[in-house]
């Protein structure tokens, strides 16, 4: 018995979607974060003072989280992936025990 149409419990579909909506937010935040940038950099073409200089450093460490955030996306869409390659795998191998366990089943006409 060679059955390979099991219900998987998980929708795979709905994973890979999610999975690759994450890389997608994670371009959508990439453009809208370099939009800021430019603009905060822009600043300096007519803020000019101690107060503008404190705006601005403070921005820039803020900034350095912005790849914290683009690497948890991108980390989260990588372990969807994961999960569902782990799951399916752990149903095939149920499958294989279960055909195994009929297998003997049939052959001995008992459990």
């Amino acid at each position: 018995m060679n059955n390979t149409n099991y219900v998987s419990g998980i929708n795979e579909g709905r994973l890979d979607k999610l999975a690759l909506d994450l890389l997608g937010y994670i371009e959508k935040i990439n453009n809208t974060l370099n939009q800021i940038s430019e603009v905060v950099e822009d600043t300096k073409n007519y803020f000019d003072s101690s107060i503008a200089n404190s705006y601005r450093n403070k921005y820039d460490l803020f900034k350095t989280n912005y790849n914290v955030v683009k690497k948890n996306l991108s980390s989260y869409s990588s372990d969807l992936t994961k999960v569902k390659f782990k799951y399916k795998g752990m149903a095939t191998n149920l499958q294989t025990t279960i055909n195994k366990e009929i297998t003997k089943i049939d052959i001995n006409g008992k459990w």
